[in-house]
């Protein structure tokens, strides 16, 4: 008797526990079987609504390298085309690290709570973009109020809390709901956590510039002697069109250790590199020779032997030494996928003087200038007109020899637009104005007199 008093005891218990959870489910409006069957396909398409808004935004931050909205748009030039976005067939995906046309290193990378909040304000502005047109053809009447919406970006999915009433008049019936919870099977987190990895191995490590400077290398001449008592004669535009050839060509097979591919030979592990985890998920690295890039070299186009020159002949022979230096910025865009859902970022490679850009712990707004730019001790006054005399805002930069210093911009003050500036002290060098609209305009000046 006493066992059979304890087994109803638990029963009973157990009743009043599901019967509490029943309640608080029905009243808090967790529980969805309170909306009457009459009214079930209005609130089912409204929720269907909202997935669909959620999907788009959760679609525009993994095609967006983690924005919706995107940053403040920042132009490039001549000394970095690649601007502070990256136009994907008409998309703009923003750098996760570039150079800026002044010459700084930079980063925008958008944190995960960034992310969430931007999906949230997202959702916000579209809860009532649901159109209901063919439920008022049947009888109902669909009324949406503003609200508030969070998110939560975990590693497959992805939870949204709406918090909005929307009113429902059939005949003499109606309801109120006024919360609303949508989970949405998303590797958005999953994606976002393995784009951190591999960005921020590739700033303290720099594996893409050093894959960058093997094609520079393999590609161009760097250092060398040809036996010849002949010039030899280099071409620089087919220099860059075979750096520029053998970029496409090598970052598209590079990998990262991981078991998302086969290798067809073990040669092919040169293109593959650990960056400290193992990738389960599809990544392309991708760059096309229409990107922004610029391939600046420095050497002579004409290299002269040597053993012909008097007093010379002694050796018996002759030889062409020749030496170049690269300046090489282009973009790689880094892809997650699988079939239904992608992450991308950019990212700006770096070579300066045929040297990697320099390891970065933690960055923004780093100069990475020539040592000349230093020292800006020439005071001009500098001012900028169109063809017509009319004071035009420009960008201004000064050249030395192989280095760019950006100067500053001019400023329209009454009927002139002036600069007055610091700007290094140089032999024949020259004032670079740059403005939206205009061509480049170059002006020589020495000034060290």
């Amino acid at each position: 008797m006493s066992k059979r008093g304890q087994i109803t005891i638990f029963i009973i218990l157990a009743i009043v526990i599901v019967a509490g959870i029943f309640a608080y489910s029905y009243f808090s409006g967790d529980f969805p079987k309170r909306i009457p069957l009459e009214f079930r396909p209005v609130y089912d398409y409204y929720l269907s609504c909202l997935e669909d808004s959620s999907r788009e935004g959760i679609n525009l931050l993994g095609e967006q390298g983690g924005y919706i909205g995107v940053p403040e748009f920042e132009s490039g030039s001549s000394y970095s085309p690649t601007s502070s976005q990256l136009s994907f067939f008409g998309q703009p995906v923003p750098y996760w690290i570039y150079l800026s046309g002044n010459n700084l290193l930079k980063e925008q990378v958008p944190t995960k709570n960034e992310m969430e909040i931007q999906l949230a304000g997202y959702v916000e502005e579209r809860v009532d973009f649901c159109d209901f047109t063919d439920f008022e053809l049947t009888g109902f009447d669909v009324y949406i109020d503003d609200g508030a919406a969070s998110a939560k970006i975990n590693d497959l999915d992805v939870d949204l809390k709406i918090n909005n009433k929307i009113t429902v008049f059939k005949g003499n019936s109606s309801i109120v709901v006024d919360n609303h919870k949508i989970k949405i099977r998303s590797k958005l987190g999953k994606f976002y956590g393995l784009a951190r990895e591999v960005y921020e191995f590739e700033k303290s490590n720099t594996f893409l510039e050093n894959y960058a400077l093997d094609v520079m290398r393999l590609y161009a001449p760097v250092d060398g002697i040809e036996i010849s008592c002949a010039p030899k004669l280099f071409i620089k535009d087919e220099i860059r069109e075979d750096i520029t050839e053998g970029l496409v060509a090598n970052i598209a097979s590079l990998k990262l250790n991981g078991e998302y591919y086969d290798l067809s030979s073990k040669e092919r592990n040169y293109f593959v590199t650990d960056i400290g985890i193992d990738v389960d998920e599809n990544i392309n690295f991708m760059y096309f020779s229409d990107w922004p890039t610029r391939i600046e070299i420095y050497g002579d186009e004409v290299a002269s032997p040597v053993g012909i020159q008097e007093g010379l002949s002694a050796l018996g022979f002759c030889y062409v030494p020749y030496h170049f230096v690269y300046d090489i910025n282009f973009p790689v865009l880094i892809q997650f996928y699988d079939n239904e859902e992608i992450f991308q970022f950019p990212i700006s490679v770096i070579i300066d003087k045929s040297q990697a850009r320099q390891s970065l712990p933690t960055i923004f707004g780093t100069s990475i200038e020539s040592k000349v730019c230093e020292f800006k001790n020439q005071e001009v006054e500098i001012k900028t007109y169109d063809v017509d005399l009319n004071p035009v805002e420009a960008q201004i930069s000064f050249k030395c020899l192989d280095a760019v210093c950006q100067i500053g911009e001019t400023s329209r003050v009454g009927e002139v637009s002036i600069l007055n500036a610091g700007i290094p002290q140089c032999v024949n060098g020259f004032i670079i104005a740059r403005a939206e609209g205009f061509n480049e305009i170059k002006y020589q000046i020495s000034t060290n007199e």
